[in-house]
């Protein structure tokens, strides 16, 4: 059976009351790897650039945590992976 097929059945029986929601949830996110979700969340970080500029992943000026966000300048990197790949903390 195909993954979009235990899909549907998983929402049928949730549709139905036969399952909650959150074991509806759980058993769709164990049909996909923590491997897979990682490079579908990516992959939809890295479509939200379109034709602006490359990704930057840096410490806060308020020293609270770490910013990835697009750069005001071409040069960066330009995937959200090499971005965290090439993070380097300034403490």
């Amino acid at each position: 059976m195909s993954k979009n097929a235990k899909i549907t059945g998983i929402l049928k029986r949730f549709e139905n009351s036969e399952v909650g929601y959150y074991d509806a949830v759980n058993e769709i996110m164990a049909l996909y790897s923590k491997e897979e979700q990682d490079t579908e969340r990516l992959d939809k970080l890295d479509a939200l650039k379109g034709g602006g500029n490359d990704f930057i992943l840096r410490d806060s000026n308020s020293g609270r945590g770490i910013r990835l966000h697009q750069s005001a300048t071409l040069g960066e990197w330009p995937t959200v992976r090499e971005a965290i790949d090439n993070y380097k903390p300034t403490s």
